[in-house]
């Protein structure tokens, strides 16, 4: 609460971005008509292969055009990958300073002793990885550069198996989700329940929202997401990947009831106090009408102004 009242701008465009942008990239389009946003996702999916092990020398070229890259590579263990050998990579390519991209999350096979095959491919919308600048600074150093790729290498959360997530109970419209926590998106609940059933791995990726994929046989790239869920920074102020995560999975205790309306009046009166100031910001703004004559003395003017008749 503390954090949301010390920062009410930050959660106003928090608000912003998870009403307004779309998580996840389900539409192709030809190269000419490409989205920027499509351009990004297209970019990041060449940079997150195993063999990338240099994000400095990525850098050098996107930096002239005010783009970065990033990218996560991790083994995944044997237990969520079932004994096979598999590489989990996560790769960010979008503007430096606002931070907005594509974030394309892979899963690779290895089919040969130097052979990988991609497995799985997703990808999300992100608008929060930006890299920071340094103050009075024209453009971006390497030493900035490879602090946003630790960042990112950081935020990227390990796969874990589908039985951890939360049931979905027949007759519920969602599933068993902590208190506080939105459901915004998923399968539907036999598949859900299948998929918990089965214990198939599961990918995640945190950008103000969670969207979680799961590694389906037979259902490959650009799949529907399992579940896409919200309220993670406003009630829990969770500040990395792996907190919003541990409040999903149930790990981190969920909030009252009683916490969660004063949360939410808290923000209610915030926002209504950031709309009032903006209304009085632009009405104490507006120029002062000009002053009018009243209809008396203008009567005597155009009397006054009036020829004299002989």
């Amino acid at each position: 609460m503390e954090l949301i009242l010390r920062n009410p701008l930050k959660f106003a465009c928090a608000l912003v971005f998870t009403s307004l942008i779309p998580n996840l990239l389900m539409a192709q389009s030809q190269p000419a008509q490409m989205t920027q946003l499509e351009r990004n996702i297209a970019s990041a999916v060449s940079i997150g292969g195993p063999s990338f092990t240099d994000a400095a020398e990525i850098n050098r070229d996107l930096i002239q055009q005010g783009r970065c890259a990033a990218y996560a590579i991790q083994p995944v263990s044997a237990a969520v990958a079932g004994g096979e050998a598999q590489i989990l990579t996560t790769a960010y390519e979008g503007d430096c300073q606002s931070g907005g991209g594509g974030v394309v999350i892979t899963l690779h096979k290895q089919v040969a002793p130097t052979l990988w095959q991609i497995e799985n491919l997703w990808t999300i919308h992100s608008h929060h990885r930006s890299a920071p600048q340094k103050a009075g600074s024209t453009g971006f150093q390497s030493d900035e550069i490879m602090a946003f790729q630790a960042k990112f290498q950081r935020d990227q959360l390990a796969p874990f198996p589908a039985s951890k997530l939360p049931a979905w109970e027949a007759g519920k419209v969602i599933p068993n989700l902590p208190l506080g926590v939105e459901w915004e998106d998923g399968m539907e609940r036999e598949l859900y329940e299948a998929v918990r059933a089965g214990g198939y791995p599961v990918f995640c990726a945190y950008d103000l929202k969670m969207t979680c994929f799961a590694d389906l046989p037979g259902r490959k790239t650009r799949t529907k997401p399992l579940l896409v869920t919200n309220g993670y920074w406003n009630v829990y102020e969770t500040e990395t990947s792996q907190a919003a995560l541990d409040v999903m999975l149930g790990k981190t205790p969920s909030i009252t009831a009683s916490a969660l309306a004063a949360k939410e009046k808290a923000m209610n009166m915030q926002v209504d106090a950031m709309a009032k100031g903006l209304i009085s910001g632009k009405i104490n703004k507006r120029p002062s009408p000009e002053p009018r004559p009243t209809s008396s003395k203008a009567g005597s003017a155009s009397k006054a102004a009036a020829p004299v008749k002989p």
